[in-house]
């Protein structure tokens, strides 16, 4: 198979312990994310993947095989993409992708694809937007047709018409094979098109699963607006009280004990009124949280030993 495998990567800066056996797989023919907080190594472990960097110990494969061995199947787009502000659009695209010449089919797909068009093109690059920029270097990555994509923080600096024409190649080419990796903090964004997610926390792979099956695990909330809440508090042991537009709602989690129309029936028995019903779905952002907070509880509830 022709997944990207991260396996017991160990690798420390002279300051700080980045990764302390870092172990997961990002699979073809679909989109993987790596999520974690600011500083949590997502960018080293780029580095390593694409042989900048070496790990103390541990591999990064690609089908198996070295980055050495598939340099030229692998294509990476970075948070803040270089380019050659002195040269065209065309001209960056033939330096960035290694090709040695654009033909008219090439242009044609640029500008259907991804809007580049041909005044934009002939433009030098230095007077680029942000997001024009990205989709360059998106373009280039394009051109040579990787097996494999690592795209790091991709929706930085990005409008959404950029961030719709980007989505929809990616998507595009994980149907047609590829294995593509993306990293960022815009969980709405890149939950659209990823299907697995690693979370990284202390140094290893906290978590590593489908999206699709985090969010059918994760516990929905029915949120009341009632008269009296402290009745539904003292009923429902599990519930909070949260603000919503400055005003107290009952947030109670729905479990096997309790569906929305056992929580409802209890409500009305005890002759409250409600004013308003919300059913909160976790986002994939809350779902982290979640993780994210049940590790760090874990951690604050192990004995220390003198």
């Amino acid at each position: 198979m022709d997944h990207i495998e991260s396996k017991n990567i160990i690798f420390d800066y002279p300051s700080k312990k980045i990764f302390k056996g870092m172990s997961f797989k990002a699979h073809s023919s679909s989109i993987t994310y790596l999520a974690g907080e600011n500083g949590i190594g997502k960018t080293t472990w780029i580095k390593m993947a694409t042989g900048r960097l070496k790990p103390l110990s541990g591999s990064i494969t690609f089908g198996g095989k070295s980055i050495y061995e598939v340099r030229e199947k692998i294509a990476v787009v970075l948070d803040e993409p270089p380019v050659y502000e002195n040269l065209n659009g065309y001209e960056n695209l033939i330096a960035l992708s290694g090709i040695r010449k654009l033909d008219n089919k090439i242009k044609l797909e640029l500008e259907e694809n991804l809007k580049l068009d041909k005044f934009l093109m002939n433009t030098k690059a230095k007077g680029f937007s942000l997001g024009q920029r990205h989709r360059l270097a998106f373009a280039a990555a394009l051109i040579r047709k990787p097996r494999y994509l690592i795209l790091d923080e991709p929706t930085i600096g990005l409008d959404p018409f950029s961030w719709e024409l980007i989505k929809l190649q990616l998507q595009t080419m994980a149907k047609n094979g590829a294995t593509i990796l993306i990293t960022g903090h815009d969980f709405e964004q890149i939950s659209e098109i990823a299907e697995n997610i690693v979370i990284i926390k202390d140094g290893v792979a906290l978590e590593e699963r489908s999206i699709r099956e985090l969010k059918i695990k994760s516990r929905r909330y029915v949120q009341l607006l009632v008269d009296k809440p402290e009745l539904v508090t003292k009923e429902f042991v599990a519930s909070e009280i949260i603000n919503i537009n400055n005003q107290n709602y009952v947030c109670i989690p729905i479990i096997e004990e309790y569906d929305i129309n056992s929580i409802l029936h209890a409500v009305y028995k005890q002759d409250i009124y409600i004013f308003d019903i919300l059913i909160k779905t976790p986002s994939l952002k809350d779902i982290y949280k979640e993780i994210i907070n049940k590790k760090e509880k874990q951690k604050q509830e192990i004995p220390a030993y003198a």
